[in-house]
């Protein structure tokens, strides 16, 4: 079973950047540095395909980055989290809010 199939029997949706990069395309990403919901919502509707919670050297914290994830999962756009730094605890907090999301 693929990785794509596999992760919709799971309740989850596609991730079309795997998607893409399986097929050998490439793909455009994003980067989104104000803590905003509403510009990464518009972003996630301009059509690319992933952006980037910046939160490693942008001013987003948790609970925008929660909201903006929200925002973004309104599209197909892939979202990215740069965590503020390498630490289980923390990129894991965020993968829990984007997996309870779906």
């Amino acid at each position: 079973m693929s990785d794509t199939a596999n992760a919709s029997s799971c309740g989850f949706r596609e991730n079309r950047l795997l998607s893409s990069w399986q097929a050998g395309n490439a793909t455009l990403n994003g980067w989104l540095a104000i803590p905003d919901p509403c510009s990464a919502e518009a972003m996630a509707h301009a059509g690319w395909d992933s952006l980037t919670l910046d939160m490693q050297h942008g001013l987003i914290g948790y609970q925008r980055a929660v909201e903006m994830l929200i925002a973004i999962s309104t599209t197909p756009t892939v979202p990215l989290v740069r965590v503020p730094w390498l630490d289980e605890g923390s990129w894991c907090s965020y993968f829990g809010v984007f997996q309870h999301q779906h």
